[in-house]
């Protein structure tokens, strides 16, 4: 029997077990439950954001709200101001570090994924609509571009689409099962 999956990059022991799976849910309204970010698209949409937006100087630590950015310390660190950093990204990385409860912080990185958008607060929702399109159309151009601000550590990859979860999203589609994207 051919396979219903044809993207070129399943493993040929994956795409055989997903048909075999799909084909005993198939009509059965089964929910289906994927993550969007670094699952259905390679990287972190929001990040990419977030850096295409320090990097146009559209969000700098000058102009963020200084109630959303307490002055930051950590173990062995020394203390890091919002205006001493060259870009946002820098003090968005520092968020992500691990907190003083080390490896016991049940969630290390919310505090920086909540800062993230709130830091968002001065902008239009139409403005980040037009960087999130933008870092995705940068994206399909170049599958493994990133934004690498100058100052910060870190790059952040560029959202592409992969493939083989657009198929298999459309497949469990077609079959009517509920496709639910966190």
């Amino acid at each position: 029997m051919r396979s219903s999956l044809r993207a070129p990059g399943w493993n040929e022991r994956a795409r055989a077990a997903l048909d075999r799976l799909l084909r005993q849910g198939a009509r059965k309204g089964l929910p289906v439950v994927f993550d969007f970010d670094n699952t259905i698209i390679s990287g972190d949409v929001g990040e990419a954001t977030l850096a295409i937006l320090a990097a146009d100087g559209r969000l700098c630590p000058g102009g963020v709200c200084k109630k959303l950015c307490p002055d930051l310390s950590g173990p062995g660190a020394r203390r890091l101001r919002i205006e001493d950093c060259p870009d946002i990204m820098r003090y968005y990385e520092a968020l992500l570090t691990p907190t003083a409860h080390g490896p016991a912080d049940p969630t290390p990185l919310a505090n920086g994924y909540v800062w993230a958008t709130e830091v968002l607060e001065g902008l239009t929702v139409a403005e980040v609509l037009a960087a999130t399109a933008r870092v995705y159309q940068l994206g399909q151009v170049d599958p493994h571009a990133s934004i690498q601000l100058a100052a910060s550590k870190s790059s952040y990859p560029l959202p592409r689409f992969h493939e083989e979860m657009v198929e298999l999203i459309g497949h469990l589609l077609r079959l009517k099962y509920k496709v639910w994207i966190v």
